[in-house]
C-alpha cells in the first residue's frame, strides 16, 4: 500500500471543500483520482449526468481544476445502515489537475 503524496491530499481536500454538503462522500483512490458520491432514496427526476453537471459547476465556481474521468449510478435495494458505497448513489470520478 502506497501513501498519498501531499499534493494528492491537497487536491482531495480542495475538491471536498469546494463541494461541501453537496456530496456525502469524497475519497481518494491509489491512482490519485477522487471519487465523490451522493446517496439517494428517491431520484426526484435527477440522474447521474445531472449530478456530474452539478459537481462540475461547484468546482468551477470554486476555481478548482479537475477533469471528469467517469460517472454513473449505483442502485441497490434499501438496506438501513449500509455504507454509502453499498447504498444507492450517484458517483463521479475526478482527476485533479497537477
Amino acid at each position: 500500500m502506497t501513501a498519498f503524496t501531499p499534493t494528492q491530499r491537497a487536491a482531495t481536500r480542495a475538491i471536498r471543500n469546494a463541494l461541501g454538503t453537496h456530496v456525502d462522500s469524497c475519497a481518494s483512490k491509489q491512482n490519485g483520482n477522487v471519487i465523490v458520491r451522493r446517496t439517494f432514496f428517491y431520484r426526484h427526476g435527477v440522474d447521474a449526468a445531472m449530478f456530474r453537471d452539478h459537481v462540475v459547476g461547484c468546482l468551477t465556481k470554486a476555481d478548482v481544476k479537475a477533469t471528469v474521468i467517469d460517472f454513473g449510478e449505483h442502485w441497490a435495494p434499501f438496506n438501513g445502515g449500509a455504507r454509502i458505497s453499498r447504498d444507492s448513489h450517484w458517483w463521479v470520478e475526478l482527476k485533479p489537475a497537477a
